[in-house]
């Protein structure tokens, strides 16, 4: 992803979200290793690919904090493999089509998720959506709503606070 297209996605989804949330995007083809040594250890025996959404995530999120006034911080991952926020500060990272966004905010939960736009297998859809849910999605292009579907869930349980991470639907 070149600087300009970082840039056109990071401004687009900004419009989004409201004021007082602060989002960043990085590509993930950026290999700069720029981790934080409490970082690194989550992702030491990971491919190449992981380490990369990892890295890229991870600026994101520092830069989102940054944008909001906070000091940038190592950002551990927890035991449910989620970002360790500072205390007060509420943040989702999702990666995907070779850019990782972060979202953060001082006032609320809030989660994100990105996915490609295009249809996901069938042999998932029972297992993401309800059968009420894949009988409300149009017919002919059911796979593409249930991926959206999917991310829609994805941001919501990433919103609940990290005490609480249930699944749900």
């Amino acid at each position: 992803m070149d600087q300009r297209c970082q840039t056109a996605t990071e401004t687009a989804l900004r419009g989004m979200f409201p004021a007082g949330v602060a989002v960043a995007v990085e590509a993930l083809a950026d290999r700069r290793d720029d981790l934080w040594p409490e970082e690194r250890a989550a992702v030491a025996a990971a491919v190449p690919a992981r380490q990369a959404e990892f890295r890229a995530g991870r600026r994101a999120a520092r830069r989102a904090l940054t944008d909001l006034g906070q000091p940038a911080t190592a950002l551990p991952m927890g035991p449910d493999r989620a970002p360790v926020w500072p205390k007060g500060v509420f943040g989702s990272i999702a990666h995907a089509s070779g850019l990782a966004l972060a979202v953060v905010s001082q006032d609320r939960p809030i989660g994100v998720d990105v996915e490609e736009d295009r249809p996901i297998a069938a042999d998932l859809w029972s297992v993401i959506c309800s059968a009420d849910e894949l009988d409300r999605m149009p017919a002919a292009d059911r796979g593409r709503w249930v991926r959206r579907a999917f991310a829609a869930k994805e941001a919501v349980f990433k919103a609940q606070a990290p005490d609480r991470r249930a699944m749900f639907g």
